[in-house]
């Protein structure tokens, strides 16, 4: 059975075939780390992480931060955008207004 992705406006809204998403994760995360940004509770400018990611899969992803119990902004979730056909990622069309500040923690897991 094959299960077709639910895509909005070529956002990622539930869910993609697992190839592409666990290689978008695994570079987004390896990218990150490469450039010294690590789930270990500091502070990090969100330019920096966007760049991270962008330089090492080519596409630029929306940042989505919550605030945590102190009132501190924190990384919370990473979008990237696909094809109509959930297949390939693309440089997304519109990224939604940002919710994170200029500089935002990384919750240590």
């Amino acid at each position: 059975m094959q299960v077709k992705p639910k895509v909005t406006n070529n956002m990622i809204t539930r869910l993609i075939p697992e190839a592409v998403w666990w290689s978008s994760e695994m570079e987004a995360a390896a990218a990150a780390a490469a450039a010294g940004i690590q789930p270990d509770g500091g502070d990090y400018s969100l330019k920096s992480i966007v760049s991270a990611i962008s330089e090492a899969i080519g596409y630029t992803p929306w940042i989505e931060c919550n605030t945590d119990e102190a009132g501190n902004r924190q990384l919370y979730q990473v979008y990237l955008c696909v094809d109509t056909s959930a297949a390939e990622l693309i440089e997304c069309p519109v990224l939604p207004r940002n919710s994170c500040g200029s500089r935002i923690e990384f919750p240590s897991f």
